[in-house]
């Protein structure tokens, strides 16, 4: 079996292993969090589990869109590789903006714990009542708005036309044996023929890179202001929701240090080679492979670094049986010989 497929076939297992452990692992947060947990109550519950369905949803959206990007030359092809649905294509390049909406709501995600733990930590007060009652909603429409927008930026500014699929047609055929004309894509490409610039392929890359910069100047914003106040800011609470504190603080730097190391850093030269004119060919698509693995990663992580959640387990593992009264069991005997 040769690279060509190779590839795409360890990046189906990849999306699955992570669709199953993310909807696992995620089943199990979302339970404990709205049944078991003492200590997380109030806004930062409903974040939790407003993520985790995020994120069961991302993997689901995956499995059925199973995207896969390919660089060649001065752009790249951003399709999808289902074949066991049956589905037009249509319904698969939907299913490819959804997912692509549904990475930006993670980010968005992660960005709006930062600012709930950073008002909590720094008692704003303001910011805090937006997160209670009603307002809540204002962070539920935040990653729908930005969900929305990133999948709109894919369906009308990448889409295929003549010039683009003649470009990708010979290079999809040759790697994937794929015919274009049959295939659901979306298609990036820098330069025309005439070396003009294709804008609206442009805004489609700088639009998703400020979208995903904005997080992260949110995310970075309060982080470091966290840090340079946490030990002051932490005075003000009790040792043991000092040390929670600190543990929900541990959780979101992993959370934004895993999807930055896994896939954002590795994307980013690649996504942007196009307009330096490089020629080459690459299966870019494993990156979206290894970022499958993020959702389940990322919850585990969550639940070990929180104590709140280990203490359950560990309460749940030492639970025994109550061992049987033997005194009990010899009278019982006694009384009915």
């Amino acid at each position: 079996m040769s690279n060509v497929t190779v590839l795409p076939f360890i990046a189906e297992i990849f999306s699955r292993v992570g669709f199953v452990c993310t909807c696992l692992f995620n089943a199990i947060l979302i339970y404990l969090t709205a049944f078991k947990t003492e200590r997380i109550t109030g806004a930062y519950k409903y974040l939790i589990i407003l993520f985790s369905l995020i994120c069961i949803s991302f993997s689901c959206l995956e499995v059925l869109a199973h995207p896969y990007l390919h660089n060649y030359n001065g752009g790249f092809i951003y399709f999808s590789l289902n074949d066991y649905l049956g589905a037009s294509n249509d319904l698969l390049k939907f299913f490819i903006e959804a997912y692509s909406g549904a990475y930006a709501s993670i980010m968005c995600m992660v960005a709006v714990q930062f600012v709930f733990r950073f008002a909590t930590l720094m008692n704003r007060k303001t910011l805090l009542s937006s997160f209670s009652g009603f307002n809540f909603v204002i962070w539920i429409l935040y990653p729908l708005f930005f969900c929305i927008t990133f999948g709109m930026m894919v369906h009308y500014c990448a889409q295929p036309e003549p010039y683009s699929d003649d470009y990708m047609k010979k290079e999809l055929f040759r790697v994937y044996n794929l015919e274009i004309e049959k295939t659901a894509r979306f298609i990036v490409i820098a330069y025309n023929a005439d070396g003009s610039v294709r804008w609206f392929n442009l805004v489609f890359l700088f639009g998703a890179m400020i979208i995903l910069g904005f997080q992260y100047a949110v995310i970075i914003y309060c982080g470091i202001q966290m840090q340079r106040k946490m030990k002051k800011e932490l005075k003000n609470f009790s040792v043991s929701n000092r040390k929670l504190q600190q543990q929900f603080f541990k959780a979101l730097v992993v959370q934004i240090t895993l999807p930055t190391v896994l896939f954002h850093l590795p994307a980013l030269p690649v996504l942007f080679s196009p307009f330096f004119d490089v020629k080459f060919t690459f299966q870019t698509g494993f990156i979206y492979a290894v970022f499958s693995l993020y959702p389940p990663i990322e919850t585990v992580a969550f639940m070990l670094i929180v104590s709140e959640y280990s203490n359950i387990f560990k309460k749940s593992v030492n639970r025994r049986p109550s061992a049987p009264d033997v005194r009990q069991k010899r009278v019982s005997d006694i009384s009915i010989l």
